[in-house]
């Protein structure tokens, strides 16, 4: 963060939250426990727990952790499946006194091991299925824990203690973990509760992986409040059809889901009668994706509200409630107003975050910490790099961002992460990774640069591609691995020598094409992307003929509905679409998830 203080210009502040009944997670869990120990906490396809039941084992368990070293303050790394261990591992690092750090067991192992030496924990709690994950480090198995015998009494949690630590896209390079205190949680659910009273009576899915901070509002918004919490099995979040039986049969009523995700479950079939609330969160919201929903429902169906936040912000910072009014401009993207306690100031464009829901710093990285985080007020505020504008009802509207991050599925993505991967190759010069749109839902694309002479031989590209996709494969989970790798020249600059991220440049293959548009119109103008065949003379004969020798330069065949359009429906921009959907395949790792919870 700037040693300057953010600008005078600040968003009144809301009125203050309730004081939460509880100095911390573990306080208020036990509170919960006492209040429903016999009502079901959480079920999985591998059975259920009761709120007793699962006290128990994660009482067991947090008594283990005591005894290897855990207490305040201490990261402990958990690697578990999605199944009832994996919330008892989360309880029981909570009930412990330390901090879990989500370990999604999916991710590739270098990424595993890299996330546990960061922390540098004495010790990692798993299962006897994950714990080979992290060799070199002492485990504690949730699902068989060593008898303690005489256990550690649980010291006091305070509400300024970490709750956990959640690793994020980093702009370096490397991932980095967020400090999220106990009091940023407890104040997430006192300064919602006017919005969605939550009970005993609700149903959470655990959608979303807990690498993903949407997870913390799914599983403490289910267990601090008696609620029954259902953890949904891996195969399941990535399929709408499946997941929306499973909301149904569960009769789930609180469903999370990006803006993106929504869209698909949308399509899956009629709303589940037992949901009462929507909330989208992780991206900006496409007010217009919303017009089905709205023509469903009107305003008297289950809530829809749009959040706003970052891990950094203890996952959601405002909230709007979307009705048909919001219809009215589709162009705008709302984010509502800031949660009672917190505050939002605008240095320009540029979003700060004030408020207990404001995480203490990064782990290990001090000097990002100072750039990004300062006292104001006598409050941590937070530089988000989110754009932003005041909307006359008191709210806000994303713009976009400051920096170079990007977003794809409600994952956050520094692109120099990825980028640092695909660098290592030695036959990569250089490499740009950023965003493009593929039916509406975003997808990273890496720009490559190979050595001089060999961008347009197709046989060696394969290889340098497939090489690449497979380092990706092995140190980056899915969300950072780019979609398509397409062969460029050289990577644009600005007229100040910087890469230009906003315009990539004409691939090769769209090099390729514009030679050939050139000779087929018998002229030496170089057409921009966007101008279409008939613009620069071209006829459907000559069209025609065009086509053809794209056949046969790129050896594929074009689709009927594009040997058939008009001049006028052709550009490169579209053509050189067709020609790399056939010629440049997906990485046969990348795992497309219509649900986007991974």
């Amino acid at each position: 963060m700037p040693n300057a203080e953010p600008p005078a210009q600040r968003a009144d502040r809301r009125a203050q939250p309730p004081p939460a009944r509880a100095r911390s997670l573990a306080e208020a869990f036990r509170l919960a426990v006492a209040e429903h120990p016999d009502r079901v906490a959480v079920t999985a396809d591998d059975g259920e727990l009761t709120y007793r039941d699962l006290a128990a084992r994660a009482e067991r368990v947090a008594a283990a952790l005591r005894a290897a070293g855990v207490g305040a303050d201490t990261p402990v790394p958990l690697i578990a499946d999605p199944g009832l261990d994996l919330v008892v591992g989360l309880v029981a690092a909570t009930l412990s006194g330390g901090a879990y750090v989500p370990v999604d067991p999916a991710v590739p192992e270098l990424r595993i091991r890299w996330l546990v030496a960061d922390c540098a924990a004495p010790v990692v709690l798993a299962t006897t299925r994950t714990a080979g994950f992290a060799p070199d480090v002492p485990a504690v198995l949730i699902d068989d824990p060593d008898e303690v015998a005489t256990p550690t009494p649980p010291a006091p949690v305070a509400g300024t203690d970490l709750a956990y630590v959640m690793h994020t896209s980093g702009p370096t390079g490397a991932p980095e973990g967020v400090l999220v205190e106990h009091r940023s949680v407890l104040h997430l659910f006192t300064a919602t509760d006017h919005r969605f009273g939550f009970g005993a009576d609700d149903v959470w899915p655990l959608l979303h992986s807990v690498g993903f901070d949407l997870s913390v509002w799914e599983l403490w918004g289910a267990l601090l409040h008696g609620g029954r919490l259902v953890v949904v099995p891996r195969a399941v979040t990535r399929d709408a059809r499946r997941l929306h039986a499973l909301v149904t049969a569960e009769s789930v009523t609180v469903l999370n889901q990006t803006p993106t995700a929504f869209r698909h479950f949308q399509a899956a079939g009629p709303t589940p009668p037992s949901l009462r609330a929507v909330v989208l969160a992780g991206e900006h919201v496409d007010v217009e994706t919303l017009r089905p929903w709205f023509a469903r429902h009107g305003d008297t169906g289950p809530q829809l509200v749009t959040t706003y936040g970052s891990t950094e912000t203890t996952v959601h910072a405002s909230c709007h409630r979307l009705t048909t009014a919001d219809l009215d401009a589709p162009s705008v993207s709302p984010i509502g107003r800031p949660l009672p306690g917190v505050t939002f100031h605008l240095a320009g464009e540029e979003l700060f975050v004030s408020g207990p829901g404001v995480a203490r710093g990064y782990l290990n990285r001090a000097a990002r910490t100072a750039r990004r985080f300062v006292v104001r007020d006598g409050e941590r505020t937070f530089r988000t790099g989110d754009r932003v504008r005041p909307l006359p009802d008191g709210g806000f509207a994303w713009l976009g961002r400051a920096d170079d991050q990007l977003n794809v599925r409600g994952h956050r993505v520094e692109p120099a992460e990825v980028e640092a991967v695909v660098n290592q190759h030695p036959e990569v010069e250089a490499c740009l990774v950023t965003t493009t749109a593929t039916t509406g839902d975003p997808e990273l694309v890496a720009y490559v640069v190979p050595p001089p002479g060999v961008t347009g031989d197709p046989v060696w590209w394969e290889r340098l591609r497939l090489e690449v996709a497979g380092r990706v494969a092995e140190a980056l989970p899915h969300h950072l691995r780019p979609h398509r790798y397409l062969p460029v020249a050289e990577l644009p600059r600005t007229r100040d020598g910087e890469v230009d991220r906003a315009n990539p440049g004409r691939t090769t293959t769209q090099h390729l094409l514009t030679q050939l548009w050139r000779e087929a119109l018998n002229t030496q103008t170089t057409p921009t992307l966007t101008d279409d065949f008939a613009t620069l003379g071209g006829t459907s004969e000559s069209l025609r003929h065009l086509l053809s020798r794209v056949e046969h330069h790129f050896g594929i065949t074009l689709p009927p509905d594009t040997t058939t359009a008009d001049p006028d429906e052709v550009t490169i921009a579209t053509l050189a679409a067709e020609v790399d959907a056939h010629t440049l395949a997906a990485p046969h790792s990348q795992d497309r998830a219509h649900n986007h919870a991974d």
